[in-house]
C-alpha cells in the first residue's frame, strides 16, 4: 500500500501562515451577502401583519410569501450542484447576489401582492444559490 499526502496549493497563505488581503475581502464579502441573504429568509414573518393590512390580503394568503420563498428554495438548491459545475464560482455568485438584489427592488416597488411575490420568488432563487456556495 502507497500512502499519498495531500499538498496545501502554494499562494493561499502568506509566509505567518495568514491569509492574504484579498482573499480575506472575498471571504468577508460572501460572509455578508449570505447572512443577509438568510436573515431575508425568516424576515418576513415579522412583516406579514402590516403587509395584509396594505395588499388587503387574508393571512393565508400572505403566509404564500413564506411559502413561495422556501418552495423556490428547495427547487434551486439542488440545482445549484448543477450551475456550479458548469460556470466558475465567481460567475454563479455573481448570478446570486444580482438574483437577490433584483428580487429585493423588485419587492420594494411592488403594486400588488403579485408582484411582492413574484420578488420574493426571485430573492429566493438568489439566495438558494449562495446558500450552497458559502
Amino acid at each position: 500500500m502507497t500512502k499519498t499526502t495531500m499538498r496545501e496549493p502554494e499562494g493561499r497563505t502568506l509566509p505567518n501562515g495568514s491569509l492574504p488581503r484579498e482573499l480575506k475581502v472575498v471571504l468577508g464579502v460572501l460572509i455578508v451577502g449570505a447572512f443577509v441573504m438568510i436573515l431575508n429568509e425568516t424576515i418576513m414573518s415579522v412583516a406579514l401583519p402590516t403587509l395584509m393590512q396594505q395588499f388587503e390580503v387574508t393571512a393565508s394568503t400572505a403566509q404564500w410569501l413564506t411559502t413561495a420563498f422556501l418552495l423556490t428554495m428547495a427547487v434551486v438548491i439542488p440545482l445549484t450542484g448543477i450551475v456550479l459545475q458548469r460556470f466558475s464560482t465567481r460567475v454563479v455568485f455573481l448570478i446570486a447576489i444580482g438574483a437577490f438584489t433584483l428580487g429585493t427592488l423588485l419587492a420594494a416597488a411592488a403594486p400588488t401582492f403579485g408582484f411582492l411575490v413574484a420578488g420574493r420568488v426571485i430573492q429566493a432563487a438568489g439566495t438558494a444559490i449562495m446558500l450552497p456556495l458559502s
